[in-house]
């Protein structure tokens, strides 16, 4: 799996609390949601949080009234703990919820160390918690990139989610095999063999170039093509070495080295992505349990 275990762990992580979080819900306005991103005080966030406790006093409902000012109460004392939103921000949620039979609880939880930064401030009090900017932060960005390749011509792109972008179609121009003998024959074929080498060495870069400022969300490089060319490219290192960590050992046979060919590559590889994804995310749970058996280890 591509990137950092830590930011991967933390995803995991949140993806579990959101999952509890979406389940929730309270009466009325109950429901209490502070979002502090990084460059916010907690300082300002408790005196706001202050001024709301008291402006719950005017609401008229008695229930109402109690549950959320004690969800106030609840942030404040919460909020206490922290000097500062740490480096991506701090959200907070907190409230009565329904536990059936007209009854409450009162749930207060933290997320403390998201994936990534939060980017504005949130307050908001409703039947529902607001988790918009931290569902933002689970939406897919996993991609494989994607190469095609013979003597005549190349292709290469990218897959992300249910979206396949080719990026751009080369063609070679390498001459075809010339007919006499002798020495013109050998020089020519020397020239053929130069022109294919500079093609496979453009194209290659022209992919990588592509591809490097993504790396970090790049899965896979999945290569194929109608004919050997697709493997000897790969054995013989035409690819920059990062790049080169990340191709799947299988390569695929396609009809075509075009568009259309990626498309089909796609669709030949569609079982190997699957794959890739299932096992990453198999030994990014078992870590994860790892962790948490370490952290709460039996009596």
């Amino acid at each position: 799996m591509s990137g950092d275990p830590d930011i991967a762990t933390k995803r995991l992580r949140l993806k579990i609390a959101l999952e509890e979080l979406r389940e929730m819900k309270g009466f009325g306005t109950e429901l209490v949601t502070i979002i502090i991103p990084p460059d916010r005080q907690i300082s300002d966030a408790r005196t706001m949080l202050q001024n709301e406790h008291g402006q719950a006093a005017n609401i008229k409902s008695k229930g109402t009234r109690k549950n959320v000012q004690g969800a106030i109460e609840s942030a404040i004392s919460t909020l206490n703990r922290f000097k500062t939103p740490g480096e991506n921000g701090l959200a907070l949620f907190v409230g009565a919820i329904i536990i059936g039979n007209n009854k409450t609880r009162m749930v207060n939880v933290v997320v403390d160390d998201p994936p990534q930064q939060l980017l504005s401030f949130r307050y908001r009090c409703d039947s529902t918690f607001e988790l918009t900017q931290l569902e933002d932060m689970l939406v897919d960005k996993k991609s494989y990139a994607l190469f095609v390749i013979d003597r005549a011509e190349a292709a290469y792109g990218i897959a992300s989610g249910k979206r396949i972008h080719v990026q751009e179609h080369l063609v070679s121009n390498i001459m075809g095999k010339h007919r006499q003998g002798g020495q013109s024959a050998q020089r020519f074929e020397r020239l053929i063999e130069e022109a294919a080498h500079n093609f496979f060495k453009r194209a290659t870069e022209h992919a990588c170039s592509y591809w490097l400022p993504n790396l970090e969300n790049i899965q896979a490089v999945i290569i194929g093509g109608p004919g050997a060319t697709k493997d000897f490219v790969v054995k013989n290192d035409y690819f920059h070495h990062e790049i080169t960590k990340k191709i799947a050992k299988t390569t695929f046979d396609v009809g075509y080295s075009n568009e259309s060919g990626v498309r089909e590559l796609v669709d030949n590889a569609g079982t190997l992505m699957g794959e890739i994804e299932l096992d990453a995310e198999r030994q990014l749970m078992n870590r994860f349990l790892e962790e948490l058996v370490k952290a709460h280890p039996k009596a």
